[in-house]
């Protein structure tokens, strides 16, 4: 693969414990399932649920079969809980 038929994005995962972070190195083209497959991050913690973790690309959220570009971001996107976190989003919709 050239450097012309590649992307370079990172995959990060943020949780109290600590933070996922990889640089995937991927074929133009791919996906955000491709960038999450690539980075190991499904493997490394298997209590993702997708039916409640949303993706995004720096910080607006989006679909996993989002084509990515250079330099993108991918986000996993921990559920809201009843937490001073929830309400800080509440508040910022206003």
């Amino acid at each position: 693969m050239s450097q012309s038929e590649s992307i370079q994005v990172q995959v990060v995962y943020a949780r109290p414990e600590g933070v996922f972070l990889k640089d995937c190195v991927l074929a133009a083209g791919a996906t955000i399932d491709d960038a999450l497959a690539a980075s190991g991050l499904t493997k490394r913690h298997p209590e993702i649920d997708w039916q409640v973790h949303q993706v995004g690309v720096y910080g607006k959220v989006t679909k996993r079969s989002h084509a990515l570009v250079d330099g993108d971001r991918v986000e996993v996107y921990r559920p809201l809980e009843e937490t001073a976190r929830a309400s800080r989003a509440e508040l910022a919709k206003e």
